[in-house]
Parts: structure tokens; C-alpha cells; sequence
């Protein structure tokens, strides 16, 4: 009597997982056409990404001056910016005269 209601709970389980994944293969069948057209940029593959030289030079400046002036190695960037003025960091910041 056990081993009919295991026997039978096992082949409800595969008759189950069987169904779901039938229904699982025709979801994307029933998608409409402007679904398919436009991905989600979440699934797109990462060479989309593109390198900037100019931010990373426009940053560079940015960390140096931030290294150079805070108070000691454990303050933070956010703690740095919230001790200085406004003017004071845009004169740090500001981007090295071309010559």
C-alpha cells in the first residue's frame, strides 16, 4: 500500500514538472512582435558598454585632489565632500588648465 501512494506521488510530481515545462517552452511563442523587437536593457549582453577616456581623465583629477585633502585614510568621499564649501570643491575639481 506504501510503495502504491509513493509510486503515485513520484509520477504526479513528473507528470507535473513535465507540464510545467511544456508551458514554459510556449511563453515566448505568445509574446507579441514589439516585445521581441525591443529587448530589456537588462538582458542585453554587456558590449553595449563603451570605455570613455574623457570621463576617466575628467574623474582622475577628482580622486587625486580627494586623496591629497582628506583629513585622514578612513574618511569617506561623501564625509570629504560634507566638510568642504561648495566653491571649495569645484575649485579642487575643476579641470587643469590646458597649456
Amino acid at each position: 500500500m506504501i510503495e502504491t501512494v509513493i509510486f503515485v506521488g513520484v509520477l504526479l510530481a513528473l507528470l507535473f514538472f513535465f507540464y510545467v515545462r511544456a508551458r514554459r517552452e510556449q511563453m515566448p511563442a505568445q509574446d507579441s512582435q514589439a516585445t521581441k523587437a525591443e529587448p530589456a536593457t537588462e538582458l542585453l549582453p554587456p558590449s553595449h558598454v563603451c570605455y570613455y577616456a574623457q570621463i576617466r581623465q575628467a574623474l582622475a583629477r577628482a580622486d587625486r585632489e580627494y586623496l591629497a585633502h582628506r583629513a585622514s585614510p578612513e574618511e569617506t568621499f561623501l564625509a570629504f565632500t560634507r566638510r568642504h564649501e561648495i566653491e571649495q570643491l569645484k575649485a579642487m575639481f575643476a579641470p587643469e588648465a590646458v597649456a
